[in-house]
């Protein structure tokens, strides 16, 4: 048994959490009708990291219920009336987000613990590998934003694709075939220039 399925709420959470209770404040706004965005898996704002598009849907929320002050911090009065809500619209809607969070936790335990990657480092490393493979610079950003969003720990395709590049185990497999690469698939995972490396 997971520690959050023990509860029937969330922990409060506030600008820049990653996690678990993150991530379930993420799917009970979207259940619920509050748009957050467009990264995560599901491209639908779920993404485990309560950035500025979380805060603005929490403040929505906050706003609709009438909650002060709505200010965009999911707090214990206001997760744990989003709680209510979200479970009057939908019996299943916690466990539902129960549901994800393992999901998440099982694939990439790592994420939740992981700083956001330096736009400098990242710059480096494209160029890096944009040099070595003879690839324009602003390809492999373009593609690295529309995999990831530049989240070096994104999880897409219901938990087959990993990173920035959104590397996926058949095409790394791939790869190590028919070239030497010093590093296994979860080195991959868990470093953004391993990352690049392979997409």
């Amino acid at each position: 048994m997971y520690i959050f399925e023990m509860f029937n709420s969330i922990a409060p959470t506030g600008m820049n959490d990653r996690g678990i209770d993150v991530l379930m404040l993420q799917s009970l706004l979207v259940q619920s009708g509050f748009n957050i965005g467009k990264f995560g898996e599901d491209h639908n704002g779920v993404d485990g990291w309560y950035g500025n598009r979380t805060r603005a849907g929490v403040t929505s929320f906050q706003q609709t219920q009438g909650i002060t002050p709505a200010d965009g911090i999911a707090n214990k009065a206001t997760v744990d009336a989003l709680v209510k809500y979200a479970s009057e619209n939908d019996q299943n809607a916690l466990k539902n987000a129960q549901n994800r969070a393992k999901r998440r936790q099982d694939r990439v335990g790592m994420a939740a613990t992981t700083q956001p990657i330096d736009t400098n480092a990242l710059r480096m490393h494209i160029i890096k590998y944009s040099k070595k493979y003879n690839l324009n610079p602003k390809f492999v950003k373009a593609i690295i934003r529309q995999e990831s969003n530049f989240e070096p720990f994104a999880v897409g395709d219901n938990g087959t694709a990993f990173g920035l590049m959104q590397v996926r185990w058949p095409a790394f497999r791939d790869i190590k075939t028919h070239q030497a690469v010093p590093f296994d698939f979860n080195d991959m995972i868990k470093d953004p220039e391993k990352q690049i490396w392979a997409g």
